[in-house]
Formats: structure tokens, sequence, C-alpha cells
């Protein structure tokens, strides 16, 4: 069986969509409303169309920015770093990815943090900085293996 990673973007896209306009119906909430928009972005950026990814990352950091919604924002943070890094943004690339890496130490969160790593260390290796980007890929890995043996990558681990 072959797996086709683009599979059924537009229904995936249409129940995020829809889940976005029902939780605004509802006021159920900010939290919600960022957790349903970093979905909505995946069939997004999976399917090709960047600028939309990139709009919904803007989107999902103004959103948890105004609502002070720290879980889900080093999400929207490093993937549009993530994205700008893969269109030769450096700079920003790296600084959304810096922010995401101080918020998950601050508040305690591994989740995410290894990408978040790994993104610093492709960073600081584009712009040539060989030793910073060691030392990123190294802390990295070494909590991938932390998490693996901690029984996964658990939000709480």
């Amino acid at each position: 069986m072959n797996f086709d990673p683009s599979g059924d973007l537009d229904r995936a896209e249409a129940v995020a969509q829809e889940g976005m306009e029902l939780s605004a119906e509802a006021e159920i909430g900010s939290s919600l409303a960022a957790s349903l928009r970093i979905m909505l972005a995946g069939p997004a950026w999976v399917g090709g169309d960047y600028e939309r990814a990139k709009e919904i990352y803007e989107e999902g950091i103004a959103l948890c920015r105004e609502v002070g919604y720290t879980y889900r924002l080093p999400d929207f943070l490093f993937s549009l770093g993530y994205q700008l890094l893969l269109e030769g943004g450096y700079e920003r690339g790296a600084a959304l990815n810096e922010e995401a890496a101080a918020l998950c130490r601050e508040r305690g969160y591994k989740r995410s943090l290894e990408y978040i790593l790994d993104n610093l260390g492709w960073a600081a290796l584009l712009q040539g900085d060989h030793e910073r980007a060691r030392i990123s890929f190294e802390e990295s890995l070494t909590l991938c293996i932390e998490l693996v043996h901690r029984g996964g990558n658990n939000p709480s681990v």
C-alpha cells in the first residue's frame, strides 16, 4: 500500500474550517480556535499552498498573543519560522524559532522543542555558524532520546 501524503486535503481543510466556524458560533474560546487553526494550516502546507499556510500561522500567532495562549504559540512560531527558513528568510525564521524555544523552556514544554532546536540548527548552518548549529543539533538529538525513553513526545514530559 502506497502512502499519499496529499490524501484528501480538500476534505481535511473543509473539516478544519467547519470546526473554526462552529467554535466561533459557539463562542467556545480562543484556545480551541488556535488549536483548530493549526490543524487548518496542515492541509494548506501539505498541499503546497505555502502562502496560505503562512497566513494561517500569522493569524495563529496574533490570536495566541491576543489571548495569552502560550500552549499553541510555539507551534505557530516554529511552523512559520520553518517555512521562512525554507524560503531563505533565515533571520526572521531563526528569530521565530528562538522565541518558540524560549517559550518552551520558560513554560517547561518539551513538546515540539526537538523540532524547534532542529530548525535552529539548520538556521545556524545556513548562516555559516557551524558551532551554533552543532550545539542546536546536539540538544535536539539529546531531547529526542530523552523523550523516547520517557514514552514519547508527551507535552507533560
